[in-house]
């Protein structure tokens, strides 16, 4: 067994949710640009696995995604809480799983974040916070977990085992300035668990939205793109080439 796997995801057609907010599509470029960016900065030996719908294009090994889940009327991406099933980490054949998204920069090495976080059962990136009040909008953001395998899969068995019962819990639990969770799959954690570990600024891990024009943190080594804002964008190429030359260090072949 090995000690750790990272999964990404490349869906085939992007969710009704992500076309609402205007997402760009994500390719197979950005799934091996990240697989060069973690070759690099991780340097815990780990086997990266992308789980995609068509594997045109992609580099490495490549697995095929579950298929999707609809919830209270919503795809969104609660699929992605799959990568939580004992079954499924178990055939990663690793001690530990890291859930990557797509549109993430690396800052630096990453390994000692990484590291740190292994010796814990899991972590997690902080959740957005609204801008009006600062509070959370759901306890975590699933752009970043790292995961000992078997250590949470109840977040997986309750949700498929009655979809039905997951909706309503999702729908009516409630953060604490009253506010339904924001999200899908990250809705559900938060729902189910409010005490986990999680990555914030301080600890290695930050949301892009965050850093509003101030230069990156020395203690920051993941930025996480939640939002229509991606590190490959015109928009952040534009008001921020040097993080977006971040990303596109590793969108050539050879950069690892």
């Amino acid at each position: 067994m090995g000690r750790l796997a990272i999964v990404t995801w490349l869906f085939g057609r992007q969710p009704k949710k992500w076309r609402q907010l205007k997402y760009g599509p994500f390719l197979p470029e950005h799934v091996n640009a990240l697989r060069r960016a973690c070759a690099l900065n991780i340097r815990v030996p780990h086997r990266f696995v992308a789980l995609a719908d068509d594997p045109a294009g992609i580099e490495g090994e490549v697995w095929r995604a579950p298929p999707e889940i609809v919830l209270n009327g919503h795809e969104a991406c609660y699929r992605r809480l799959k990568a939580f099933d004992a079954e499924f980490q178990a055939s990663l054949e690793a001690e530990f799983v890291l859930q990557l998204d797509l549109d993430i920069a690396f800052a630096g090495d990453a390994t000692a974040l990484i590291e740190a976080a292994m010796a814990r059962d899991f972590t997690i990136l902080e959740g957005s916070r609204w801008e009006r009040d600062g509070t959370l909008c759901s306890h975590y953001n699933g752009s970043i977990w790292l995961c000992r395998a078997g250590a949470r899969t109840r977040f997986w068995s309750e949700f498929i085992a009655d979809l039905g019962a997951a909706g309503r819990r999702r729908e009516a639990f409630r953060m604490p300035n009253g506010k339904r969770a924001h999200g899908s799959d990250q809705a559900w954690l938060s729902a189910l668990s409010q005490d986990e570990a999680v990555w914030t600024p301080e600890t290695g891990v930050m949301q892009y939205r965050t850093l509003k024009g101030k230069p990156v943190p020395e203690s920051v080594r993941i930025l996480a793109f939640a939002g229509p804002d991606k590190p490959w964008g015109p928009e952040v190429m534009r008001e921020r080439p040097e993080i977006a030359a971040l990303w596109r260090r590793y969108a050539e072949r050879g950069a690892a």
